[in-house]
């Protein structure tokens, strides 16, 4: 065996073709000489043209994915309600999303499986334009439909390639996509029929909901939970009923995101007659017809006489001249590129019919091929039969006979096309820059004693309750808003322990609990003050994310309750941070204001050359020293000690005084002896 030496990942990458808004779609075709299963790890993926793609499982937000990826190419029908309508009406197990993604891992296509039973039906698909010749539609088609009895609902273009999955078209409806650009004649269409009633869905009965089930299941051969099905969001569904309750037609109008104003779509609508038609058009389009409210200086821009309605109707006679009508004088026609066809039943399926039964003759049939003849306005179809044949000719949708033939009948009409063009100069305006400049918020964070109001603090000993606040000053009012994240403290040391996380959340309920907003630029937690084990000062860093006001509500982060957690932050670390249940602050007003500097930090704008940074994260900082409690004895013991020792000195002092005192007295006494002496000696001499 000759093993192929396989592309590098890059240069793969750089053969997938971007998506670049306001640009054509490219549809190069690629060579590609790599074989079709790729190894490990793309065993089994899917190249053409040069594009590898491989089929995934998807989820809910996979679907949601593919309906943006519609909206951006304003091409398909579809909406981000559509598979929960789908999950309520057949069940969330019997609904699988597939899907396609490229080595990039990005979204290429992807479709809707319904099992329906004993058979499933493809109800939505959709492939990003410049995927499209790479076979992903065919792939995706014929991966959900191994080993099924299949259904699909698909565009027109899909036809020729149906006999590849083991199909034909054993049943089939068409539906015309019609857009009016500002209809005209909602006023002419007919409102109303004598003896029937036009009702809203939302005052149906359960009869009438019967009533419209019947219907429908004589219109698409097949039973389904219309209720379920109809109720999308933003939509509005009307039925007529006769006098007996029997269910005429009912149709459909919803509005679809996707574009500034949100377009509406009308569909289904399934009639008996033109008039039925008028009626229920007029019934789900009447709240975008309010010329009374509607003015040049404040326009509705639902007024299905100012935008484009698009329409999703079937291809029948009784359908189509209600359009034409609701267009009017003014209302202008037009059919994008595809329209939709329902192709029903594999052919596998068909050979496990029952065969007909012989013993029931029919004694006519077709004879020969058709004679079609195309006119400007119809096509009229001339066959001959075997006998004489008196009666009438009806397309049959349900049961096929013996007997049957069905034509693929196609007219081709020539029409000239010339383009006229005029050349036509247009000066550029002048443009002129018009800036404002708003003030960021200046933020700051403040460790308080006791609470919100309390006074910062720089020192504290174990276990007081503290409060962490997170405060931000603005000149403009109710136009920011802040997240406190990525907090940190550490003891300056290097030995660092997260407390929060990048989305704000605690880690430790012990060490700090979740933040609390009590404005759109304040935070705060209250804690208890714990310290490392063999240093004193603690140094706090946290993120202050700042963005603008979105919906007059600011976002806040949705965090698990930490009410039920016993384990501490890094609960191994020997020197983390540990607590007791005491603590003294040592607070004055001059220490405040000596050590504001110390406590409170200003912002500043964080700069990272990483490129991850947002330019509008700032870091914020505090420093707090706590005191380890000591067993000091009791104040009225120091007091006695201190007053002994003065008692002591008292003694002394008094008794020294009294040592001199006796001294002086002693000198004094032996000097008046003295002088008496020689007094007395002078005399006798």
């Amino acid at each position: 065996m000759v093993h192929r030496k396989m592309e590098s990942f890059k240069t793969v990458l750089q053969r997938q073709k971007p998506d670049v808004p306001g640009k054509p779609y490219v549809m190069e075709v690629f060579s590609n000489k790599l074989p079709k299963s790729a190894g490990d790890p793309w065993r089994g993926a899917y190249s053409k043209h040069g594009f590898w793609y491989k089929f995934h499982d998807g989820e809910k937000q996979d679907f949601d994915k593919l309906v943006a990826l519609s909206f951006e190419q304003n091409g398909y029908m579809l909406n981000y309600d559509y598979i929960t309508a789908w999950e309520n009406a057949y069940g969330i197990s019997n609904i699988r999303v597939l899907v396609a993604r490229n080595l990039k891992k990005e979204l290429m296509g992807g479709l809707v499986a319904i099992n329906k039973g004993d058979y499933t039906q493809i109800g939505a698909y959709f492939v990003m334009e410049e995927y499209r010749h790479s076979g992903i539609g065919s792939m995706l088609f014929r991966e959900a439909l191994k080993g099924k009895v299949g259904v699909i609902q698909a565009v027109h273009h899909l036809l020729p390639t149906v006999s590849n999955f083991g199909m034909k078209e054993c049943y089939a409806r068409r539906f015309n996509h019609i857009k009016i650009d500002k209809a005209s004649g909602f006023p002419d269409l007919q409102e109303s029929l004598a003896d029937c009633r036009v009702v809203l869905a939302e005052s149906f009965k359960t009869s009438d909901w019967d009533a419209v089930s019947l219907f429908d299941r004589e219109v698409s051969a097949e039973t389904r939970p219309i209720r379920e099905l109809l109720a999308l969001e933003d939509s509005e569904t009307a039925a007529l009923f006769d006098d007996k309750g029997i269910c005429l037609g009912f149709g459909t109008s919803r509005e679809i995101a996707g574009e500034g104003v949100r377009r509406i779509i009308v569909g289904p609508l399934y009639a008996r007659d033109q008039q039925t038609g008028e009626i229920l058009m007029k019934a789900i389009l009447k709240k975008y017809y309010n010329p009374d409210l509607d003015f040049d200086f404040d326009p509705d821009p639902f007024a299905i006489y100012r935008r484009i309605v698009e329409y999703l109707i079937p291809a029948e006679e009784r359908v189509l001249p209600v359009i034409e009508k609701l267009a009017g004088k003014d209302g202008k026609l037009s059919r994008p590129r595809m329209w939709y066809q329902m192709i029903l039943r594999l052919l596998a399926q068909l050979l496990l019919l029952p065969i007909v039964v012989h013993s029931i003759p029919v004694d006519n049939g077709v004879d020969g091929k058709p004679e079609v003849e195309c006119g400007p306005t119809a096509i009229q179809v001339n066959a001959n039969t075997q006998n004489p044949f008196m009666g009438h000719v009806y397309v049959k949708p349900r049961f096929v006979t013996k007997v049957d033939r069905a034509y693929r009948i196609s007219c081709f009409y020539m029409e000239a096309a010339k383009d006229v063009s005029s050349p036509m100069n247009v000066s550029e305006l002048t443009t002129a820059n018009v800036e404002r400049f708003t003030q960021m918020p200046i933020c700051r964070y403040d460790i308080l004693e006791g609470g919100p109001n309390g006074m910062p603090v720089q020192y504290a000993t174990i276990g007081q309750q503290v409060y962490h606040q997170w405060i931000c000053k603005s000149e403009t009012i109710d136009t920011f808003c802040m997240l406190v994240h990525s907090c940190t403290v550490d003891d300056g040391k290097g030995d660092e322990v997260p407390i929060l996380d990048s989305n704000g959340c605690a880690l430790d309920r012990y060490v700090l609990n979740n933040i609390e907003y009590p404005d759109d630029l304040e935070a705060g937690q209250e804690a208890h003050v714990y310290k490392y084990a063999d240093r004193d000062g603690l140094f706090y860093q946290c993120q202050i994310t700042i963005h603008l006001k979105e919906n007059e509500e600011c976002p806040r982060p949705v965090c698990t309750d930490l009410s039920k957690q016993f384990a501490a932050v890094a609960p191994s670390r020997s020197n983390a941070p540990h607590q007791s249940q005491t603590v003294q602050f040592i607070t004055a007003k001059d220490s405040y204001k000596r050590n504001l500097a110390k406590v409170s930090r200003l912002i500043r704008v964080q700069r990272s050359t990483s490129g991850n940074a947002d330019k509008y994260t700032l870091d914020v900082r505090a420093e707090l020293t706590a005191l380890d409690i000591v067993q000091e004895k009791p104040f009225t013991s120091i007091r006695d000690v201190c007053i002994s020792e003065q008692w002591i000195l008292f003694t002394i002092v008094l008794f020294a005084l009294i040592f001199l005192t006796m001294s002086i007295s002693f000198t004094t006494l032996c000097c008046a002896t003295s002088r008496s002496r020689s007094s007395q000696t002078s005399i006798m001499s």
